[in-house]
């Protein structure tokens, strides 16, 4: 099981690309960016960054060094289901390709009734 941990920033702390790229390095991505330029308040930016479990204490601990959090808040997501499934089709896919790579390579008729063969099953 893959898990991600969700963390919503607000303030410059991305600006500049500083903040990508800790993001970057530690294995995570910028999933929302929000530039707010109010001219009643100080403005800021609000952000969701992506950061796998496992580095996910330092990524942030190294991000908060590039401003002020306004506000924070973490979440997390089983992302098992979504996997498992995405193994399944690909298995499938890769089982189709070697039938038709088959069927092509040892075909006596015509490719378009192999074709119609293989839509048959």
């Amino acid at each position: 099981m893959e898990l991600w941990i969700f963390r919503k920033l607000s303030a410059t702390m991305l600006a500049g690309g500083n903040g990508a790229g800790i993001v970057r390095r530690y294995g995570g991505y910028i999933d929302t960016l929000t530039v707010r330029t109010d001219l009643r308040s100080a403005g800021g930016l609000f952000s969701i960054v992506r950061i796998p479990a496992d580095q996910f204490q330092s990524a942030i601990a190294e991000l908060k060094t590039l401003g002020n959090v306004a506000e924070e808040s973490e979440s997390t997501q089983d992302v098992t289901a979504g996997y498992t499934d995405l193994v399944a089709r690909l298995s499938n896919a890769r089982r189709t390709e070697q039938r038709l790579l088959t069927l092509l390579s040892d075909r006596t008729g015509k490719i378009g009734e192999v074709v119609q063969v293989e839509r048959d099953r």
